[in-house]
């Protein structure tokens, strides 16, 4: 079988690293069929990266994709970061300080002024027993709206059920769907109204992901993930620009693997924005031995590098102190923030 192979990586680290790259192998009648680790050989081109990125869409039959995402590819930059601050309304959300059953403190998240709040009503932690759609929109109902009129940043909806989307719809900005397109049902709401999406690795589900932890080739699975998923999400008619990829740091994935996707967030660049979701977790507990409720030290310090390597939405509990937290670093760093 005829067949291609050729190095790429879709961002240039920070002067100094070592990085890896993936090798793509192609061939005519599968498209990518795998992909391997490898070392990084210096190219910094941005239009090498960029031309690489473009045949990778065309490879995965993904071609409406291919010269959007390559420009915006090469268009991401350092110290371009916004921040979404989580707000549960859920009895049992993994950090007890997420859980904003309380008017004024829904309102102390707004007035810290994030660009992006993300509300859910369902905890999706590792061993979480599934809540029903009519139990989640209960407790969403009266939030969502009272958000909706006192905030005039973007709302989120985190969810993985389409009634609980179809009824706040009309409030909604962006849907966070934390199956990882186990349907196609969410991603239909938002294509219909218009809505940003949001995709998000993971394998499994709350109950089960713990078992699907171990990778032979974490980046290399993860890009073939999206791949599959963007390809599906192409044949509705969904466009790259509201598409955002997230890669469930937590989400079927042991301490390491989520370190080394801290670590490498560049390894995901594909042309889309990124929302990457560290906070309080339990892997920043692997460093330090804090539980949740000490780890904001660890999540700042993750946040200023997320910030440091151009990652486009940071996922918090705590969004005051993130965006002070950035906005001093900047200060000192170079970089200018908000």
């Amino acid at each position: 079988m005829e067949s291609t192979s050729f190095f790429f990586h879709p961002i240039a680290p920070p002067t100094g690293s070592s990085v890896k790259i993936r090798t793509f192998t192609a061939d005519k009648n599968t498209g990518v069929s795998e992909i391997i680790g490898g070392v990084r050989f210096g190219i910094e081109e941005m239009a090498c990266e960029r031309s690489l990125l473009a045949e990778l869409f065309q490879r995965a039959g993904l071609p409406d994709y291919s010269e959007p995402c390559s420009r915006k590819m090469i268009m991401q930059r350092r110290g371009n970061s916004s921040i979404m601050a989580i707000i549960n309304v859920t009895p049992d959300s993994f950090y007890a300080g997420s859980r904003k059953n309380d008017r004024d403190e829904i309102l102390k998240i707004i007035k810290s002024n994030p660009e992006y709040i993300d509300i859910g009503g369902e905890s999706t932690r590792p061993g979480s027993v599934e809540v029903s759609p009519e139990e989640e929109i209960r407790r969403l109902s009266g939030n969502v709206e009272f958000i909706k009129e006192n905030y005039r940043g973007k709302l989120s909806l985190d969810t993985r059920h389409a009634e609980t989307a179809e009824k706040f719809i009309e409030y909604a900005d962006m849907i966070n769907d934390v199956s990882g397109l186990d349907n196609t049902a969410l991603a239909a709401i938002s294509e219909e109204h218009g809505r940003e999406y949001v995709l998000m690795h993971t394998v499994g589900t709350p109950q089960t992901m713990e078992n699907h932890t171990h990778y032979s080739n974490l980046f290399g699975e993860m890009a073939m993930f999206y791949f599959g998923k963007l390809k599906i999400l192409s044949e509705m008619g969904m466009k790259p620009e509201r598409i955002l990829i997230d890669p469930g740091l937590g989400f079927a994935k042991d301490s390491n693997s989520n370190i080394e996707i801290m670590k490498n967030p560049w390894m995901l660049n594909f042309g889309f924005r990124r929302v990457f979701g560290h906070s309080r977790k339990r892997f920043l507990g692997s460093v330090s031995g804090s539980p949740a409720d000490k780890r904001l030290p660890e999540t700042l310090a993750g946040s200023i590098s997320l910030y440091i390597n151009g990652v486009e939405i940071i996922r918090v509990h705590d969004p005051e102190e993130n965006i002070s937290a950035i906005k001093t670093f900047s200060l000192f760093g170079g970089f200018s923030a908000f």
